[in-house]
């Protein structure tokens, strides 16, 4: 439907938004795990939802591996890196 309502080439980025071949997609794909945490830690932690404990620690395992993949990019620096992945682990650290 995208396709029918904007160019054809518009559509094909946003369906390949997530792309992790692609550093800008890695990027989207890396901001939508970390905003699926936390949804899923405020589910847990302040609505009690406890029926997604086990799946926010395996999310969380998740999420700690993609910071291994973000030395597999040559297009971000070394100070972004270690950036991205300090932040990576002190979300999963201390949440």
């Amino acid at each position: 439907m995208l396709s029918e309502e904007t160019s054809e080439e518009f559509a094909n980025e946003v369906f390949h938004a997530k792309d992790k071949e692609d550093i800008n997609g890695f990027l989207v794909y890396l901001a939508d795990r970390i905003q699926c945490f936390l949804k899923m830690t405020r589910e847990v932690e302040e609505y009690g939802n406890r029926q997604l404990k086990h799946d926010l620690e395996v999310f969380k395992s998740n999420i700690y591996n993609l910071s291994d993949e973000i030395d597999t990019y040559d297009k971000i620096s070394q100070k972004s890196k270690k950036n991205l992945k300090d932040y990576l682990n002190n979300l999963i650290t201390v949440i």
